[in-house]
């Protein structure tokens, strides 16, 4: 859940995608769809900005109409620009046409890249350090082959946008929208069935004359299921006989609630069987407009949307949900969600099996309890930074429930309300390093060992590079074990006269597994050490050699005495030669 990413997709943006959709649903012909489109994009996408493009089809140019900048903003970028936004006509190149409508959802983390070069690598970056951007967005408004224009969104930096999916829901549901406002815009001077139309925000029409079960159909009603017009005749049943079969229950219960006038309009979303035996959603929208003598409903009309491509862009959203829920119920890591006060509001099954007990145990509480109490401030400086908006890294010890300890990495932040931008709890990953610490643990002990011994140890890999000495070793050298560490033990120096050279141990080591002797080394002042050493391979458990491990003694005294008895020796023969020559 990381990070995504990084990018973000979780079931808030569902949440806010049906929201969105009530909205724009709801517009009359009288609002201004592209501002009230850009201000919701803005605010169900959690972006710095959108501005919103339509296209004009005789020049090839894109216009911007309306932008979510605040005055001083726009004010600031026309400084920038050297002119104005709104109102002015974009060029847009063939080439960039044609990505457009082919990637429908193009992403970019420059400027320049989302003006498909309008805008230059100087300027551009001179706009996302005034404004403080790292990521845009151009969603493709088009719907039915219709190009309509283009939503252009800004992220701040440092926040991510929305995965492509998600984005193209959006695109899918405002191309729509702005299709049926315009047009309801240029039929709003029609007779009542066409005012409805616009009104219930519906792509075909519908009149029906509820005391004779007649119904008009307008041609795009038919053509939305696949047929011409003739092919579809004047009865009710025209729509109930393709109205699938799981739908017919909640289509009778809106209908009766609206004729009981409990709803001002009807609303219900089903599923209609098209030509090719294939479903469609439609959103099905309707009012009585007359009533008979005695009140009863005479009259309705309504209108019918597609809604296929939302329907599929929500069951897509939800697929990614599940998803990603999967992923976290099967992490092996533990993962606990909190809410503002601390309460546990997720947990997976890795953490309830790190602490050895049941979600319920956390759910609803503070997994603090698991805590030991000298590690309560550690935690409770953690929690004072995420409620500050700082992600944190740290390592913790546990208390299962049974009282056995486990060391964990937390890595924790907080999150928000995407809605509000108000902090809304944290989220934390642990990972169980109780091995690892173990490990370390036994290592350290190895390494305390090994360095209280009177023998020299030099480990090395297969190279002969230094991967340890211990601290005798290091003393005889006369070097920090810091500065031994990474390089060769050719670096030891060798006499070749009197003992074996570097490389020649190696390559005897790495034939035969196994070296002894003699060999002259070089302190750090330039005095020589001499060893009685030993070198053998070290194999993995699979039996490959792994490392090579040296351990010697030092017969540097040893050695001394001897040359110096040698030289005595010779003295006191050289002395008994000369006196029975006299």
């Amino acid at each position: 859940m990381n990070e995504q990413g990084k990018q973000r997709c979780d079931g808030v943006l569902l949440g806010n995608l049906n929201d969105y959709v009530l909205v724009l649903s709801r517009a009359g012909f009288s609002e201004n769809l592209f501002a009230l489109a850009a201000q919701q994009l803005q605010k169900a996408l959690d972006a710095m900005a959108v501005l919103m493009f339509a296209y004009e089809a005789q020049t090839d140019n894109l216009v911007a109409l309306h932008t979510t900048l605040q005055e001083g903003e726009d004010l600031r970028l026309a400084r920038i620009l050297g002119r104005g936004l709104k109102g002015q006509s974009w060029r847009l190149p063939a080439a960039s046409r044609a990505r457009l409508l082919s990637e429908r959802v193009v992403l970019e983390p420059t400027l320049t890249g989302i003006s498909f070069g309008e805008i230059s690598p100087r300027i551009g970056a001179l706009l996302e350090r005034a404004f403080g951007v790292g990521w845009f967005a151009a969603l493709v408004l088009q719907q039915d082959e219709e190009f309509l224009g283009v939503a252009v969104i800004a992220w701040k930096f440092g926040s991510l946008p929305p995965v492509t999916a998600a984005l193209q829901a959006f695109a899918t549901v405002t191309s729509s929208a702005l299709r049926r406002w315009r047009a309801e815009n240029s039929l709003r001077e029609s007779e009542q069935r066409w005012q409805f139309a616009l009104e219930g925000a519906g792509d075909g029409v519908w009149d029906w004359n509820i005391q004779t079960d007649r119904v008009f159909f307008s041609r795009q009603w038919k053509a939305m299921l696949g047929y011409l017009e003739h092919e579809i005749g004047v009865s009710l049943s025209e729509w109930s006989s393709r109205l699938h079969p799981e739908d017919q229950l909640g289509c009778q219960t809106d209908l009766t609630r609206h004729f009981n006038g409990e709803t001002p309009v009807y609303q219900n979303e089903h599923r209609l069987r098209c030509k090719d035996g294939s479903y469609k959603w439609i959103l099905d929208r309707g009012k009585i407009v007359e009533w008979t003598a005695d009140g009863r409903p005479l009259r309705m009309i309504g209108t019918h949307t597609d809604i296929t491509a939302r329907k599929q862009a929500e069951a897509n959203l939800q697929q990614l949900k599940e998803f990603n829920e999967n992923i976290v119920l099967n992490m092996t890591e533990g993962v606990v969600m909190t809410d503002v006060q601390g309460r546990v509001v997720f947990v997976n099954p890795a953490m309830t099996a790190m602490l050895g007990c049941d979600a319920g145990a956390l759910l609803g509480h503070s997994w603090e309890v698991f805590v030991p109490p000298e590690n309560q401030a550690v935690v409770h400086a953690a929690d004072v930074r995420r409620a500050a908006g700082q992600s944190d890294r740290y390592e913790l010890e546990l208390r299962r429930k049974d009282g056995r300890s486990v060391s964990t990495l937390v890595s924790g932040g907080p999150h928000f309300n995407l809605k509000t931008g108000v902090f809304a709890g944290t989220v934390a990953v642990f990972t169980d390093i109780t091995e690892r610490k173990r490990a370390e643990e036994a290592l350290r002990l190895q390494s305390l060992v090994l360095d209280q011994i009177q023998d020299h140890v030099t480990i090395t890999d297969l190279d002969g590079r230094i991967t340890y000495v211990n601290d005798i070793e290091s003393r005889a050298l006369k070097q920090p074990r810091e500065a031994l560490i990474g390089r060769s033990v050719e670096d030891y120096g060798e006499d070749p006269v009197r003992g074996a050279t570097q490389r020649e141990i190696i390559n005897r080591t790495l034939q035969g597994g196994y070296w002894r002797g003699e060999v002259v080394n070089y302190a750090a002042d330039g005095s020589e050490v001499i060893f009685d050493a030993r070198t053998q391979l070290i194999y993995d458990v699979d039996g490959a050699p792994l490392v090579m491990c040296g351990i010697a003694t030092d017969i540097t005294e040893r050695k001394q005495v001897e040359m110096e008895l040698r030289r005595r020796t010779a003295v006191l023969a050289g002395l008994n030669e000369t006196a029975l020559a006299l």
